[in-house]
């Protein structure tokens, strides 16, 4: 690749890196209740039936 040349010579040009986020910046906790809401999980879980242990 070649400088165009109305640039001075100690100018270079470097591709950009895009880093994509990591997932653990995209949630405050680490399980998967954590992602829910409170509220939203309450609900969630008064509509399940308790299954017996075996």
């Amino acid at each position: 690749m070649s400088l165009p040349s109305n640039l001075p010579p100690t100018v270079t040009l470097a591709p950009t890196v895009q880093s994509e986020p990591r997932l653990t910046s995209l949630s405050h906790g680490g399980g998967c209740g954590c992602k829910i809401a409170p509220g939203v999980l309450s609900g969630i879980l008064k509509g399940i039936t308790a299954m017996p242990m075996p």
